[in-house]
This record gives structure tokens, C-alpha cells and sequence, in this order.
């Protein structure tokens, strides 16, 4: 049996002794055991050393160690030329095959002479380097030969299986078969099985062991830096917290590990530029800067840092939020306070209205706070403490940064910062997607003279689109100032101003239904749509409304009906024009609206026919034309008169009958969309020119009044049927006292 000390040449230095390994050890264990000892030994060089089959000098050993690694990889063709060089690889064969079958090492070793032989190829190279050669040889060998016996198992295998083939084959063919399987694997040597899994399981524990020794020794300490600044020192990390992060210093958790920065940097001075750690050196800068050895790992390791730099990352500087505070002060145009807030509150129609909602005191709240949380984040420092100490939550910090307000400041930044007039508030027109009120104009809150409502109507916007230019073919042109006076007397008659949920708002809705007996109520409802559009509000018919067995109501076939959308300027309309307060309803409540009455005529027209196409109606059999009203007879009257119009008062109503009077009042048209009642004014008008007294009634006149009598047909019906014959009528009362002279004096014959 050949060891690995029969190995010896000059420049070998491999000590003499035999290691004895106990069973149990892993190769690689002995392997390092044996540098070791090799490396730490006193080294004699031998002259010469012996291998099995004859002695060799160095530097034919040299020669045949050249052949031996050549053979190894494959670059010699026929390995028996050479009797020694297959000497030299048996041998190394039989020790690697030794070591895998006992699990251990022999050697001896011998004590090499001082004397050195300058010609050598070792001559210049040390014991250390010869040694390590000799093994990294041996473990090529033993990698080859694992690989040999396998491509020969290999080959045996594929052989049987061959041949085992091949007898079945010829078994089938004289008609016999064999029930036994084969199975090629059980020919596979066992040895070479456990040898293979004994080495990969060796060589994986090596390289993690020596992956986990690398990353331990590698050093990753972090380098201070905030925000993209690298710091050199702990005073000059405190000089960037104090001039950008002021508002970090009331923060208790930033102030607790503030001691962790100042051990970062003490660690980093004693580390240096050293990029290796040796063992032992984690505990020693542990106990050195006073910190824990986890902790210390982890900064010198792993590459964490302080929690406050992992604060302040998330910080907001103070530069930072002064741009953002702007920003958001542009944002709310203008608001930068509490007071900003109550003036514009101030010059809004809704004031009253939203001081009194039940939401008003939150409001209120949520707005001061925005404001202390702002002035809190000017001097920067971390969004989430500074919400928790104000008790808001880190999601409606972020949405205050991000520009969505509380309600009371988003409201304020709508109102336009310019004073208005004194007298006059601001109002919208609209409020809006979600309750966000805009399009303000400016109104008085006390209408003292139609040159109030001049300015108001000159600052409107009519709607445009395809609905309005529909409207505009089909009812004509129209102006601002004829649009307001008309929705303001149907606001009046037909029309309902519905107070909207969102109250704070003070928003209403005009809502119209109208008798679908009548065929001109389509064209009064879209002519009101028209009208508002033509001063900036929507409205269109929305579904019928059928008539209910048990309501209140007349029977009736039903009503169409109409909505405008909910705007503040529906309740300025109905509280300062007309002065009908909230909560009151028209029917027992005179308007206030003397303005109307110096308003010029053709705007007092628009809104007496407003009034008229609602609640008013012509009788052609009575001959008189009537306003219906409860408690808004005098206003009635005095607007009339303005026209020349002569009326009295009758219960629930307002009539015309004088001949006149209904003459100017078919001249003037006081329906504009109520055709049947239209159409009724002016035939009225001209079975009026046609009246006669000097023409007497003749006998077929006479039979046919009777006949008409005689089946319940009124008076002032039967002076229509006349005129429908004969083209010329009388009065229903002429045509009652003549038949009643007549009637007297056949009784007296």
C-alpha cells in the first residue's frame, strides 16, 4: 500500500509522521487537518523520495506529475508508455480509493534536509505552495476516478441491459417468456452510490459554510445621507435637523434614537476604511460604542441604519412645506386663516342656512384644526405624529397635503374673495358636483326697485345647446329680462319652489305639473323650460304623474310634469322678489313686490302673463277674463291698472268684464302658451266688435234661443252659438232681456 509521504522530493517538505484519523472524520476534515500540519511543521528536503516501482529524482517526478495531470485531463492517448507515470497514477489512485473506503488517511511522512538543489523546479517555491499542489491533485484524482467507475457502471449496465434484451427476444421467438422484471439499477455498485452522496453532501456543507463566512466578513455599513446629502458627522446631522426639520425636535420617538445616530457615526470612525471583518471584531465595536451586538451586526452587516434617518425619509422639510402650504393657500384661493374663512362666509346667501345645519359646529372644527395642522407642518417635521397629536388620521393628513380641505374651506374658497356691493351678498347658480357651489353673481337681499334686478339679469348666462336651440325655433327669440318676469309670475301661480335635502345650500327646485286634459300644457311647460335656460338654470319634464282614487286633488286625467335643477337663485327668486318667506305657502301669503309695478311694461307684461298662463282663464260665455288668487287681489289690481286694465274683486279670483278693459287686455295677450285660453281672448274680442243693439231678434233667432234654452244652455253660451251662425252676436245679457220682453208680451196676447 502506498502512502502519500512515499512521495517526497526535494522541495517536498511533508512531515514524517503518520496522522492517524479517526473513522468517523470527513475527508475534507482530514484534508484540512493535514495542511494544517503540513503548513505549522518543521520541513527537512529529502534528496530523493521512492514511489512503488523505483526510485525517481525530482525532477523526474516533476515530469511524471506533469504526465499524471495530462493523463487527468484527457490529453494522453496510451498511459502505458510510460511504466513510471502509470506508477505515479496508480498511486494516487489506490490513496484517494483508500480514503473513501475507510474514511481516512494514512501517511508518513519523512524529515527533509536543509540542503536545497538550486537546479530544482522547486528550488524557489515554499513548502506551503508544494503542498497545496499535492493536494488539489489529489483531488482531481479522486474526482476522476468517482467518474470512471461511474461511465463503467454505466457501460456494464447499458451492456445487460443489451443482452437481456436480446434474450427475450429470443425467447419470444421459440414462444417462452420470462415473468421476472429486470431491473438495470440493481446492478449499479452500492459503494460508488454512497460515495457520490457522500461527497456532494461534503462539498455543499463546505460551500455554505464558506458562503456564510464570506457574507459575515463582508462589511456594509450604510453611509449617512438625507435627502440624496451625504453627512460626515453627527454636529452636522443636527445642523440639518435644526435648519430643515425643526418640528422633528417635538417628536419623542425621533429624540430617543437621535443616540443611535451618534454611536452610527462613532462606529463608522472606529471601522475606518477597513471593508473585512475579523472574528471576534463585531462584539469588541459592540462594547465600544455602547450599543447591542444585534444592533451592531445589523449596521455593519446587513447594512441598516438608525431609525431616524428611516424618519426623517419620510419627513416633510420645512422648505418643503412652505412650497406646499402656498400651493394649497393657491388652491383655496386665497384662504390662509380662520378669519379669511368668516369674511367670505360673511358675503354668502347661504350664510344663515349653513350656520344653522346641524353640521356647522363639525365644520367649524375640522377647519380650525386644517389650520393649526398647517402651521404645525410650516416648521416640517412627520405628517402622521403631527395628525396624531391633533387627533386626525394619517389618511386625512395626507388628503389635507394632497389639497382636498375640509368642507367649510373648500365652501370659502368658492366665494369670490372681492367684497360685493353694499346691500348685496354673493350667490351661486349652481351648487354643483357634490354639493361644490360656483357660477356666483352678485344679488341684493332686498329688492327695492326693478333697477335691482336690472343688474342681477345683466350678469345671468343663458344655457346653450341643442335643447335650447330646439326651444328657440319653436317658441321664437326671447330675451334675458321677458325670461326672469315670466318664470318669476309662473313662480307664482303654477310653479312650487321645493326646498332641496342639502338646506346648508339653500338651494330650491321650481317644480310645474300641468292637467294633461289640456292640449297647451306641453308647450307651457317647455316654454317655462325655455325660460329658465334663458337665465342659466336646467329644467326639463321629468315622468306623469297619474291621477290617485282617494286624493285631495280634483279628478283629473293626470299632469304632466317638469323639475329645473336646485340652485340658491330659485330661493332668491321666491324670498327677495317676491317676498313669499320660507315655509309659507302662496296661497296664504301676499307677495311684497311693488318694484314690479315701476318695472317697465313690457317686463310687468312678461310676468303678468307668467301669472295668467297658470292661474288665469277667459270666458267667452261670460265675457270676462279672471285671475284666480286668495289673498293677492289688491296686488292683482294695482298691476292691472298699469295697463288700463279696470278690475274688481270677486271671491277667490280677480275679474275683468268691462268692454274697455278687455279690449286692452286682448290687445296686450295675456297668454303667451295657454292656447285654448289664448284662442278664447281673441274670439271674445271679436264677437265684442260685432255687438249691436239697434239689430232686433227675429223669429228664427227666436226659436232657436229657445230650443238651446229648453236643452240647459247658458245664456252667455247661446251668444256664442249665434255668432258661430250668424257671424254677429249680442251680449248674453241683451239676448236675456229681449227673450224675456218677448216672453211677456205672447203671455199678454
Amino acid at each position: 500500500m502506498l502512502h502519500l509521504g512515499q512521495f517526497v522530493t526535494e522541495g517536498d517538505l511533508v512531515p514524517a509522521t503518520p496522522l492517524e484519523v479517526d473513522d468517523s472524520d470527513e475527508p475534507y476534515r482530514v484534508r484540512r487537518k493535514a495542511r494544517k500540519l503540513a503548513d505549522n511543521s518543521e520541513h527537512e528536503q529529502p534528496a530523493k523520495g521512492s514511489v512503488e516501482g523505483g526510485d525517481v529524482s525530482h525532477e523526474e517526478f516533476e515530469r511524471i506529475t506533469v504526465s499524471a495531470r495530462r493523463l487527468l485531463e484527457g490529453r494522453e492517448c496510451d498511459p502505458s508508455t510510460d511504466r513510471r507515470r502509470e506508477a505515479v497514477l496508480s498511486a494516487f489512485k489506490s490513496e484517494v480509493g483508500q480514503i473513501h473506503s475507510s474514511k481516512g488517511l494514512h501517511s508518513s511522512c519523512h524529515e527533509a534536509d536543509e540542503a536545497k538543489e538550486p537546479e530544482s523546479v522547486h528550488a524557489t517555491e515554499t513548502p506551503r505552495q508544494v503542498t497545496r499542489e499535492r493536494a488539489e491533485l489529489i483531488k482531481e484524482t479522486d474526482g476522476h476516478l468517482l467518474r470512471m467507475k461511474a461511465a463503467s457502471n454505466e457501460a456494464d449496465e447499458e451492456s445487460f441491459r443489451r443482452s437481456r434484451q436480446q434474450e427475450q427476444l429470443e425467447r419470444t421467438k421459440i414462444g417462452t417468456s420470462d415473468d421476472k422484471p429486470t431491473h438495470p439499477e440493481t446492478f449499479q455498485s452500492k459503494e460508488v452510490q454512497r460515495t457520490e452522496k457522500r461527497v456532494a453532501s461534503d462539498e455543499s456543507q463546505l460551500k455554505e459554510r464558506e458562503r456564510h463566512e464570506r457574507d459575515l466578513k463582508r462589511l456594509r455599513l450604510y453611509e449617512p445621507t438625507i435627502r440624496g446629502h451625504k453627512i460626515g458627522s453627527f454636529a452636522e446631522f443636527n445642523e440639518i435637523v435644526d435648519r430643515d426639520f425643526p418640528g422633528a425636535r417635538n417628536n419623542e420617538l425621533f429624540n430617543r434614537y437621535t443616540g443611535d445616530v451618534e454611536k452610527h457615526f462613532r462606529l463608522r470612525e472606529l471601522v475606518g476604511t477597513n471593508d473585512t471583518l475579523e472574528k471576534g471584531d463585531i462584539a469588541r465595536l459592540a462594547r465600544e460604542i455602547g450599543k447591542e451586538f444585534t444592533t451592531t451586526k445589523d449596521w455593519l452587516v446587513k447594512g441598516k441604519w438608525p431609525k431616524d434617518y428611516e424618519l426623517l425619509h419620510g419627513a416633510i422639510s420645512k422648505s418643503e412645506a412652505a412650497e406646499k402650504i402656498e400651493r394649497l393657500t393657491e388652491m383655496n384661493g386665497g384662504i390662509r386663516c380662520m378669519e379669511d374663512v368668516r369674511s367670505r362666509l360673511a358675503n354668502y346667501y347661504a350664510a344663515p342656512e349653513y350656520q344653522s345645519s346641524p353640521n356647522y359646529q363639525r365644520d367649524l372644527q375640522n377647519a380650525e384644526r386644517y389650520f393649526r395642522f398647517l402651521g404645525i407642518v410650516r416648521e416640517g417635521g412627520f405628517v402622521t405624529e403631527i395628525g396624531r397629536t391633533l387627533g386626525i388620521s394619517e389618511g386625512q393628513a395626507r388628503r389635507w397635503l394632497e389639497g382636498k380641505p375640509p368642507w367649510m374651506i373648500k365652501l370659502a374658497a368658492c366665494i369670490p374673495y372681492e367684497k360685493p356691493e353694499e346691500g348685496y351678498v354673493w350667490l351661486p347658480m349652481t351648487t354643483g358636483h357634490k354639493n361644490s357651489p360656483n357660477d356666483f353673481i352678485q344679488v341684493p337681499l332686498d329688492v327695492r326697485s326693478y333697477r335691482d334686478i336690472e343688474t342681477v339679469v345683466g350678469k345671468l348666462k343663458p344655457l346653450e345647446g341643442t335643447p335650447m336651440n330646439q326651444f328657440r325655433e319653436r317658441f321664437g327669440p326671447t330675451d334675458k329680462a321677458d325670461s326672469f318676469m315670466y318664470s318669476l309670475g309662473v313662480l307664482l301661480s303654477d310653479g312650487h319652489a321645493h326646498w332641496a335635502p342639502d338646506s346648508n345650500l339653500a338651494g330650491s327646485q321650481l317644480v310645474m305639473g300641468l292637467g294633461r286634459a289640456y292640449r297647451w300644457s306641453l308647450d307651457y311647460g317647455d316654454g317655462t323650460s325655455y325660460h329658465l335656460g334663458m337665465i342659466g338654470l336646467h329644467a326639463n319634464r321629468i315622468g306623469d304623474q297619474e291621477y290617485r282614487l282617494g286624493s285631495s286633488a280634483y279628478p283629473s286625467k293626470g299632469s304632466y310634469r317638469w323639475q329645473s335643477e336646485n340652485s340658491p337663485f330659485i330661493t332668491w327668486m321666491r324670498r327677495s322678489c317676491i317676498g313669499i318667506p320660507d315655509g309659507s305657502r302662496k296661497t296664504d301669503t301676499a307677495v311684497e313686490a311693488n318694484w314690479i309695478l315701476g318695472a317697465p311694461e313690457n317686463w310687468r307684461a312678461s310676468f303678468l302673463r307668467g301669472i295668467c298662463d297658470g292661474d288665469g282663464w277667459a270666458s267667452i260665455p261670460n265675457q270676462e277674463i279672471a285671475i284666480a288668487t286668495a289673498c293677492n287681489s289688491f296686488f292683482l289690481k294695482q298691476l292691472l291698472s298699469t295697463f288700463g286694465i279696470t278690475a274688481h274683486e270677486a271671491k277667490w279670483k280677480v275679474v275683468v268684464n268691462a268692454r274697455d278693459s278687455l279690449d286692452r287686455a286682448t290687445e296686450l295677450g295675456l297668454f303667451k302658451y295657454a292656447e285654448g285660453r289664448k284662442s278664447n281672448l281673441e274670439k271674445m274680442g271679436e264677437i265684442r266688435k260685432t255687438f249691436n243693439n239697434s239689430i232686433t231678434i227675429n223669429e228664427e233667432q227666436q226659436h232657436l234661443i229657445e230650443n238651446l234654452r229648453a236643452k240647459g244652455m247658458s245664456w252667455g253660451r247661446i251668444s256664442e252659438m249665434i255668432y258661430d251662425k250668424y257671424g254677429y252676436s249680442w251680449r248674453y245679457d241683451v239676448i236675456m232681456r229681449r227673450m224675456g220682453k218677448l216672453e211677456t208680451m205672447r203671455r199678454s196676447k
